[in-house]
């Protein structure tokens, strides 16, 4: 079987990038607004919401990047994910079943293994914004393709 990437398109990249722009913005005003709000005293005292917010913005914007850049592929051995953080290959046999996951119920669904010990791997690259998207289906179809072809025949 030939070698299969999965990973984000560019489309799916831009929107992926629009949604965590919007996501900055609701944060950026978030923190104006709990910086600017009047404290006990009258004395400015917001620094510490903003500084939470900040973090709270910077984990999530850092959580994105890593799935959106994120791939993985798919050989006839095994799945080998490819991320900022790690490099790993997970062989077939592995490998117990593949599931749909939500992330938010009716809005984000993703892709993940689950593995012999029970242990569940996210899918960098197979995420949609609905159920029904036609890429992710592929994403999904492909990961299935390799993984009953590779397992073994009882």
């Amino acid at each position: 079987m030939p070698e299969t990437w999965i990973r984000f398109n560019a489309a799916e990249l831009r929107r992926h990038w629009r949604r965590m722009g919007w996501w900055t913005a609701c944060c950026a005003a978030l923190a104006i607004a709990c910086y600017f709000a009047p404290q006990r005293g009258g004395a400015r005292e917001g620094w510490p919401a903003v500084e939470i917010f900040g973090a709270l913005w910077l984990l999530t914007v850092l959580a994105a990047a890593e799935n959106a850049y994120g791939r993985a592929l798919l050989t006839s051995d095994g799945i080998r994910f490819h991320t900022w953080v790690s490099r790993r290959f997970i062989p077939w046999r592995q490998i117990t079943g593949i599931e749909e996951y939500l992330i938010a119920p009716g809005y984000w669904c993703g892709l993940r293994l689950r593995r012999e010990h029970g242990r569940r791997l996210i899918v960098p690259g197979a995420f949609a914004r609905r159920l029904r998207d036609k890429s992710f289906e592929e994403k999904r179809g492909a990961i299935t393709y390799y993984w009953s072809h590779a397992r073994p025949k009882r």
